[in-house]
């Protein structure tokens, strides 16, 4: 590993004790200590106590300008006070129901009004997302095959599991990359619907489809 690495991940762990302690109990109930394989890194995730507006602080009291704000989902920072208030409003009139809701005609009205589209269909998560979005595609086209950029992540289903994070002896021609299961379980039928491209290269995405017509 190279120094200034090893030095940060020292500096890291120094400062961060409670999380490396949480971490270390949830993994006896939670595969890799944590909700989604997408959150977990060596040595272990930094776990949150509190946020407010742009920042946020972890268990042992360190403060943070936080970049991600929850993958871009909260667009209007932590504990925004507009958003506090219709969240509390809400709540004593009950959260969820799993039946249609007239509040959803209001927030679909709200997006397509502010974007160039006609329709929304609301998900849990990207994951849900990009699956409905990959089966809408190959319903309209009559296609099986979903061309992805290398190292690219686009959630958890067996479709967009491929050749996220490829190790360097599994990446194959620059033009035209192996596709590369990330992890066990992931179906040899689906590894072979998804050829894959170089990321910002048109050559290669100019090759993947001509090698993957039909």
């Amino acid at each position: 590993m190279y120094p200034d690495l090893q030095k940060e991940i020292s500096t890291f762990e120094r400062r961060t004790p409670k999380s490396a302690e949480a971490h270390k109990k949830n993994l006896k109930r939670i595969p890799l200590g944590v909700a989604s394989n997408y959150r977990a890194y060596d040595p272990y995730p930094i776990f949150v106590k509190e946020g407010k507006g742009s920042k946020f602080r972890d268990l042992d009291g360190n403060e943070y300008i936080d970049h991600n704000l929850c993958f871009g989902a909260l667009m209007a920072g932590h504990c925004h006070p507009a958003v506090m208030k219709a969240v509390e409003k809400r709540l004593s009139t009950g959260t969820m129901f799993g039946m249609p809701h007239d509040m959803e005609w209001e927030l679909a009205e709200e997006v397509c009004n502010r974007f160039p589209v006609e329709m929304v269909r609301f998900g849990n998560s990207g994951t849900e997302a990009t699956m409905h979005a990959v089966r809408l595609a190959r319903a309209a086209t009559g296609r099986d095959k979903v061309l992805k950029f290398e190292g690219a992540y686009h959630g958890l289903h067996d479709t967009a599991l491929v050749s996220v994070k490829p190790h360097a002896p599994e990446f194959g021609d620059v033009n035209a990359p192996t596709s590369v299961p990330a992890g066990l379980g992931v179906p040899k039928a689906s590894i072979a619907n998804v050829p894959v491209a170089t990321f910002n290269d048109l050559r290669s995405v100019e090759l993947r489809f001509k090698q993957n017509q039909g």
